[in-house]
């Protein structure tokens, strides 16, 4: 690719420098089976929300996040033809116009906390109040549908 990947681990001390100097982020996830929605890793949101694209493996719901994101490129594998694609399209993204502020859109739109709030309350306060009392759980609206948040970050 035409601009340069640095890969390493790094310690915690160590990410804020990095993250200063990056313009965009990878996160490799292998051999982990997750559930389904909230499983998103940390490292997702925290590199959004700083206006940085991502491109992770999918986990949990990191797919529905980044799915068809200005901000966001899904690894399916980790074959070196599949992993030069994912660098490829994410150094592009990296330089495409508002991709900081859509970045942090699409973290927004996952990780605030007000919905989440909201929407955990509303599954509680539908729980019976004792055991083997009747309830009836409420929809919520958490996590966002996918289009959402697909919206959100482009918008």
């Amino acid at each position: 690719i035409a601009h340069e990947l640095v890969y390493r681990s790094a310690s915690r001390a160590e990410v804020p420098p990095l993250v200063r100097c990056a313009h965009a982020s990878f996160g490799l996830y292998r051999g982990q089976l997750l559930a389904s929605y909230g499983t998103a890793a940390t490292k997702t949101g925290e590199t959004l929300a700083c206006g940085l694209p991502f491109a992770s493996s999918v986990v949990g719901d990191i797919g529905t996040q980044l799915a068809n994101s200005p901000a966001g490129v899904c690894i399916t594998d980790t074959r070196p033809e599949t992993l030069d694609g994912a660098a490829r399209q994410l150094a592009e993204k990296a330089f495409a116009p508002g991709v900081a502020t859509q970045a942090r859109r699409l973290a927004e739109s996952w990780y605030d906390l007000g919905p989440a709030i909201t929407a955990y309350d509303a599954i509680y306060r539908a729980m019976p109040k004792r055991h083997g009392a009747e309830s009836s759980l409420a929809d919520t609206t958490w996590p966002p549908p996918p289009e959402a948040a697909v919206q959100a970050a482009n918008a």
